[in-house]
């Protein structure tokens, strides 16, 4: 049996449609579904328990975050294997089992994921990446790797020119559509909860490789991933930054580390002011220079360490 590990906080619709989804057609194997709540406030609890009343539901009365939410809910689990899935997705007919057969054919990997589509259809580049490095942070800081999108040597964080159309070990699974061992997960102490969202998948994909894991990746499990669900785009990027940040300073030495991180932090100043100067001939434009204005004025908060709490109690009220 495995069980799957989903972890929410408000955002009662996009549970239930992901729900809805695995109970409309479920997995052959055998399997539990456990939805943590991280102390929503707009009743997702009371959806889950009158609306989908097979489901382990874990209630937590404050927000512990996707790294703390799922170590909760691995801790309740009974299966064999965990299978993390972020609530804002929809998984049809056929994709967990696929997962599933994939990894007893490839069980050296340890790690093993799906690729995941954005409800347009579009493939979503973002959630079978390569390892922070140098090069990579500053190509991603420059803003190389937006503009070219499809060069392998430009985008190498994101594999670009990679279709993911094929199996490829990659260098780290996203949490959103993640499949690993139960016992491994424990030997490796979960995900670190200093990592309140994002970038805590990527350090257990670190962790677990430096243990002998190869994780790997099939494009045929798919599921549908919407993304950004969890929080406003000057949110998201204040935790993705700041988690970007520690991964570079933990993972890529004293030296590396230090320029990786000077990378980010001025690739953000960049952004700001080319958005600010952009924004007044290209009147569309505003509302990204709002966000990164915000995010920008953060910085003292998010390149200090990696956030480990919700924001909300870093920000004047």
């Amino acid at each position: 049996m495995f069980s799957i590990v989903i972890v929410c906080w408000n955002k009662r619709d996009a549970s239930r449609a992901c729900l809805a989804s695995l109970r409309a057609a479920p997995p052959t194997t055998d399997h539990e579904i456990i939805l943590v709540d991280n102390g929503s406030s707009d009743d997702t609890a009371a959806m889950v328990r009158e609306q989908f009343p097979h489901v382990n539901l874990v209630s937590s009365s404050t927000n512990l975050g996707f790294a703390g939410g799922a170590n909760l809910g691995a801790a309740h689990a009974r299966g064999e294997q965990l299978l993390f899935l972020n609530n804002d997705t929809k998984v049809p007919p056929g994709a967990i089992d696929a997962l599933a057969a994939f990894a007893r054919e490839r069980p050296e990997a340890r790690i093993w994921g799906g690729r995941t589509l954005r409800p347009d259809g579009r493939i979503n580049p973002t959630e079978s990446l390569a390892l922070p490095t140098l090069w990579g942070s500053f190509c991603v800081a420059s803003g190389l790797a937006a503009l070219f999108p499809g060069s392998r040597m430009l985008n190498s964080e994101s594999y670009g020119g990679w279709k993911r159309d094929t199996v490829r070990e990659v260098g780290m699974i996203a949490g959103c559509f993640m499949l690993i061992g139960r016992r491994f997960f424990k030997e490796l102490g979960g995900f670190d909860t200093r990592f309140f969202l994002y970038g805590e998948d990527v350090d257990l994909n670190i962790r677990a490789r430096e243990r002998g894991a190869r994780p790997l990746f099939t494009p045929h499990a798919s599921i549908v991933h919407a993304g950004g669900e969890s929080s406003r785009p000057e949110d998201m990027w204040t935790y993705l930054l700041s988690a970007k940040l520690e991964l570079a300073r933990r993972h890529l030495g004293p030296v590396r580390g230090r320029l990786a991180a000077a990378c980010l932090i001025r690739g953000s100043q960049l952004r700001s002011v080319v958005l600010t100067l952009a924004a007044i001939p290209i009147r569309r434009l505003a509302p990204k220079r709002d966000i990164w204005r915000v995010v920008w004025s953060r910085r003292a908060l998010w390149s200090a360490c990696a956030i480990a709490d919700p924001i909300a109690g870093h920000l004047p009220i």
